[in-house]
């Protein structure tokens, strides 16, 4: 028996209800599942340390950022857990940080000089969280910038990414030029500041950490010059010094034969001239032996002065090396 129209209505009336329903939860499951929402709940049920709240301050992140940061969950971690999260095998290589599993590592370095790096790192880390979540369209748009990168500061690029591999290069570079170069095409600048509201500040924090290497890297740098000049001066010094000793002593030992041999010095005053003449010679070659001398003990001092620096250096490349100081926890 056919329905009726008002049953036929109402059927008609619950298909559409179901399919609404079923609309209406395809859509909240989106919702739900999408990206901006899952980092908020997230960093909600992040409980986040002190240390990390002051270092997210210090970074002055704009919300989007902040919703970012706090859903990776950042550690700062001392040397033995922070190479198990982020599997740093290599004793010469500084790794600060890491973004694996959609989780943010911070190495707790301990030199106070250096601390800045901890800021600089999780800035770093966070561009890695932000580059995972840029659309396709927004990352071809960076991936061009980023070219200017390279055309403008060519060695630069280089020497930042002579480590990493085709595939890696783009994102090191983005995490790398949001962090450390203090100028930057507008349009990239631009895009930064949809995550830092003072992306400077960055840049300060890491020629903070960097300072002290480039201090003894200058120190040292000036100290080579010097070195290289007075060893240059002082084995000029060695050869005349050499030759004119030769020529004195030869000279010598011809004047006490003279001297000693009867009617040789034809008149008192060429003697007494000749004698005068090797005294002479005799004080300026010791003027001259002294003159090395100081100039040796000032070569040596800075050789040293040279050594300590580059054993500072050897430290603080050690402080930021999270292997290097795993291998002392474990002794």
């Amino acid at each position: 028996m056919d329905n009726t129209p008002s049953e036929r209505r109402a059927r008609s009336r619950e298909l559409a209800a179901v399919f609404i329903t079923a609309f209406v939860m395809i859509g909240l499951y989106a919702i739900v599942q999408s990206t901006p929402v899952q980092d908020f709940w997230h960093g909600l049920w992040y409980d986040e340390p002190v240390a990390v709240s002051d270092l997210r301050r210090d970074l002055e992140l704009t919300s989007e950022a902040e919703r970012i940061f706090l859903a990776t969950q950042p550690a700062i971690e001392d040397a033995i857990n922070f190479n198990e999260h982020c599997d740093s095998h290599r004793k010469d290589v500084s790794l600060l940080g890491c973004y694996t599993g959609g989780k943010m590592y911070v190495y707790e370095v301990q030199l106070d000089s250096l601390r800045d790096s901890h800021k600089v790192t999780a800035a770093h880390e966070l561009l890695h969280a932000i580059w995972s979540r840029l659309g396709d369209g927004e990352r071809r748009e960076v991936e061009e910038l980023l070219g200017e990168v390279e055309q403008t500061q060519p060695d630069w690029v280089i020497a930042e990414l002579e480590l990493y591999n085709e595939k890696e290069r783009l994102e090191e570079l983005y995490t790398r030029a949001g962090t450390k170069l203090r100028t930057l095409p507008e349009k990239l600048e631009a895009h930064y500041a949809k995550y830092f509201r003072n992306r400077q500040r960055i840049v300060d924090f890491y020629e903070n950490y960097q300072a002290p290497f480039n201090e003894l890297k200058q120190k040292n740098a000036d100290l080579k010059t010097k070195v290289e000049q007075l060893s240059a001066e002082i084995e000029r010094g060695r050869n005349e010094y050499t030759t004119r000793l030769q020529k004195f002593n030869a000279e010598l030992a011809t004047f006490n034969n003279c001297a000693n041999t009867e009617g040789c010095f034809k008149a008192m005053d060429v003697f007494l001239k000749q004698r005068e003449a090797l005294e002479n010679e005799r004080v300026s070659l010791e003027n001259l032996r002294q003159e090395l001398n100081r100039k040796i003990d000032e070569n040596n001092t800075m050789v040293t002065e040279y050594q300590k620096n580059q054993e500072a250096l050897g430290e603080l490349s050690n402080a930021l090396n999270s292997n290097f100081n795993k291998l002392e926890e474990t002794n």
